[in-house]
């Protein structure tokens, strides 16, 4: 049997059968979602750090098991060596049915509790019918993965240890806000945590990125950022967003802090200006406006033009040609006659 070494960061089409290369561990997760598998990734180390007796994991993403033997060499390799198999699927079992039925015969003949979760936030009821874990466990697993974020993936390795008989204090499923604070190391932060670790007498810098990087624990360029403008004296304002077309959750976000940082001026302290973009302002109202009047036709009520000049005659061409096109009958100006 051939096999190719796998690359990291490269996408294969399943054509050429490759070997991960991936030792044996307690956990396995197998999903098609690179940011699922970042995030495990960065909450897996810090957890390490802290705990050395933290049970190992390890990931693997679907499109790189795509040839059969693929599947068979990793399912021989890791899968029946591990405690607990959990594997996200984007689009049910139809979308990796070899993968699917050799790691669900594998789990059973070895007793290993596996979890079957759809990919996105809609229940599969065949997926459930496959896996062995109780659907109590399976639906909070699926939960941390479906909300995203650090601290759910943290929970999520966290009730996956209890699982396996790791005790460990773990948390319910929390969902991501749309739109909230960050600071680095603390996850999701309130504004009155934030305004604390700021400079005193220090000016605002702020920092706005898109929701997904909190949702993929991908942050290391916001932390650097953060750093940095802390080395320069500054006081940064990280603020996460799922879109920057809706500048009324922004708002909430924000309303209530202070630009000034605490301790310089008391007496004038401001709430952060946010103001709506251009095209979310009110529209003022124009008034005493003739419809379909150009310029020139007030021009000529005014005796601007000169009757049966090229303006005039062109002036009362375009007043025609828009009122065919309202339906409506307008006056002609008395210059136009």
């Amino acid at each position: 049997m051939h096999l190719l070494a796998a690359a990291p960061g490269a996408v294969d089409d399943g054509s050429e059968a490759i070997d991960l290369g991936q030792t044996p561990g307690d956990i396995v997760v197998l999903t098609s979602a690179d940011t699922e598998i970042a995030a495990l990734s960065a909450v897996h180390g810090a957890r390490s750090d802290a705990d050395p007796n933290t049970p190992s994991l390890r990931l693997a993403n679907t499109l790189r098991l795509g040839h059969n033997m693929s599947v068979d060499l990793y399912v021989e390799t890791v899968v029946q060596h591990a405690k607990l198999v959990v594997c996200r699927l984007l689009g049910g079992r139809g979308y990796w049915t070899y993968g699917v039925d050799e790691i669900a015969a594998a789990c059973r003949a070895a007793n290993i509790p596996v979890a079957f979760l759809p990919g996105d936030d809609q229940p599969d009821a065949e997926l459930a019918s496959l896996s062995t874990l109780p659907a109590g466990a399976s639906h909070r697993l699926w939960q941390y993965l479906v909300h995203g974020g650090i601290a759910n993936a943290d929970q999520f390795l966290a009730f996956a240890a209890n699982t396996i008989g790791h005790t460990t204090e773990w948390r319910e499923p929390a969902p991501l806000m749309r739109a909230g604070l960050y600071w680095t190391g603390r996850g999701e932060i309130t504004r009155d945590a934030l305004q604390a670790l700021w400079i005193a007498d220090a000016p605002v810098a702020g920092i706005v990125f898109y929701r997904a990087l909190m949702q993929a624990a991908n942050l290391a360029p916001v932390d650097a950022l953060i750093h940095a403008l802390r080395e320069k004296g500054l006081n940064p304002l990280p603020v996460y967003a799922a879109s920057l077309k809706d500048p009324g959750r922004l708002r909430d976000r924000l309303r209530g802090l202070r630009c000034s940082a605490p301790g310089r001026h008391p007496q004038h302290h401001r709430l952060c200006p946010v103001r709506p973009r251009r095209r979310d302002r009110p529209r003022p109202v124009r008034r005493n406006r003739c419809p379909g009047a150009a310029g020139g036709l007030r021009r000529v009520e005014r005796g601007g033009l000169a009757r049966g000049s090229k303006r005039a005659v062109g002036a009362r061409y375009r007043h025609e040609r828009r009122a065919a096109r309202s339906g409506r009958a307008h006056p002609v100006p008395r210059g136009l006659l």
